[in-house]
């Protein structure tokens, strides 16, 4: 479970010159010889964008094939989503920002790393998106990739990939996860002892990976994991947000619908050890407003996303005023991609059905949000980097109600410290107090 990054950037890599570029390919190791020669003649002949797709694809694909590495159920199990298997081919069914932030929390990239390939992806996808809506209309593109842009893609695919070599692993933590199904642990194994201590992120992981064998285990497997969700969950359940807390009830309350009787049986024996009943939801309603988030971030992370986000938002919005717990940090989550969009705009067909969305979340459940699910919600934490939906975000929270009454209930201090820049409008201690968070719960 080692915080240290397997891909190492490298820091030193410019381009100055033309020339540069045959001596700055020399350091992509992953790069084939005839890779190397067309991004060469792209790059004198001034494809600049053809080029950054090019080099883009190698370094997705690289990272995607890193992962798929780690077994396909492992991944799935990572980002929640029980339709990946060992048999799914990773490279199509998952985005390629899940594929940098799942690459970042595992330790294979570190965050200057998953930031700079984030914004090459950003860039990328908001030229190619220009070029199609330019075919459409029979109209020029306004803008045009530039030598720069290719450049910053460049330097930032070889510094975080593809000027490293290929990395054969075996990650102590798949052999954890293992074990958790194949044998019953006890106090002294020494994996339980360093997940006592390990980042948020692999406590994290190993309560959905319990989870999700608890629901699809049978026999010895499903023994196993009882016993050792009993086991390894009281001792963390104090570090846990409310989240994966409502994660454990909702677990409950589907195997229990299911008939499970050995599953409920176990879940209920860790429930009452840690108190958690009040975490079990009355019904699975929740499961219909998780899809309708999955969908609308499929759209806003997807091609054409203006144009897809708001049937989405609408969707979601047209499912009720009140989000259920368990649904609620995906629900906003999702919200507020579409509401603060990208670098280049929002969409504008989708800020009503998202404003009434977010306009029905009452004091309580804001509260809610910002001090148990904005630290570790990734994506709109990325976008308060970028200056135009940092920009979205601090008029959002200057109108939002009561805010200055939910600032001073909030526990973090970092969220705090985000929350009060936000409202004075100071973008720079917006984007410190991110920085202090991203550093606190990803090292």
């Amino acid at each position: 479970m080692s915080n240290t990054s397997l891909w190492k950037s490298n820091s030193e890599i410019t381009i100055s010159k033309k020339e540069d570029i045959s001596s700055v390919l020399d350091i992509a190791v992953q790069l084939k010889t005839s890779d190397r020669n067309q991004i060469v003649a792209a790059y004198e002949s001034g494809n600049y964008q053809m080029l950054s797709n090019y080099v883009w694809n190698k370094t997705i694909t690289a990272i995607k094939s890193q992962l798929a590495k780690m077994g396909g159920a492992f991944v799935g199990e990572m980002l929640d989503r029980e339709d990946i298997t060992d048999f799914t081919n990773l490279q199509h069914v998952i985005t390629d920002f899940d594929a940098l932030q799942l690459a970042k929390d595992l330790g294979l990239i570190s965050n200057k790393s998953a930031f700079r390939l984030k914004q090459s992806m950003d860039l990328i996808s908001h030229f190619n998106e220009a070029e199609e809506e330019s075919e459409e209309n029979e109209e020029d593109i306004e803008e045009s990739f530039t030598k720069l842009d290719a450049q910053t893609v460049l330097v930032s695919c070889i510094q975080s990939i593809l000027g490293q070599h290929k990395v054969e692993f075996s990650l102590n933590f798949m052999e954890f996860r293992d074990s958790l199904e194949e044998s019953t642990l006890t106090d002294e194994d020494n994996n339980v002892k360093k997940l006592l201590k390990a980042p948020y992120f692999f406590k994290r992981a190993t309560l959905r990976i319990l989870l999700s064998m608890i629901k699809t285990k049978q026999s010895a497997q499903l023994e196993n994991s009882l016993a050792n969700v009993n086991l390894i969950i009281p001792k963390i359940w104090t570090d846990f947000k409310l989240p994966e807390k409502w994660q454990i009830g909702k677990t409950y309350a589907e195997v229990y619908t299911e008939g499970k009787s050995t599953a409920v049986s176990g879940l209920k024996k860790l429930l009452l050890k840690v108190k958690g009943f009040d975490y079990v939801p009355e019904d699975l309603r929740s499961n219909a407003f998780i899809k309708a988030a999955n969908d609308i971030i499929g759209a806003h992370e997807g091609s054409n996303n203006f144009y897809y986000e708001a049937s989405a938002v609408r969707a979601l919005a047209n499912m009720g005023s009140v989000i259920p717990i368990p649904a609620l940090p995906l629900s906003i989550s999702a919200t507020l991609c579409v509401k603060l969009g990208n670098q280049w705009g929002n969409s504008w067909e989708a800020q009503g059905p998202a404003n009434d969305i977010l306009k029905n979340v009452t004091k309580d459940r804001w509260l809610y949000y910002f001090d148990e699910c904005l630290l570790t919600d990734h994506r709109v934490l990325y976008k308060l980097l970028q200056s135009k939906p940092l920009s979205r975000w601090m008029d959002f929270i200057g109108g939002l109600k009561d805010m200055n009454l939910i600032v001073e209930s909030i526990k973090d201090p970092n969220v705090k410290n985000l929350l009060k820049a936000s409202l004075a409008a100071k973008s720079l201690g917006v984007v410190k107090a991110v920085n202090a968070i991203v550093e606190e719960y990803d090292t």
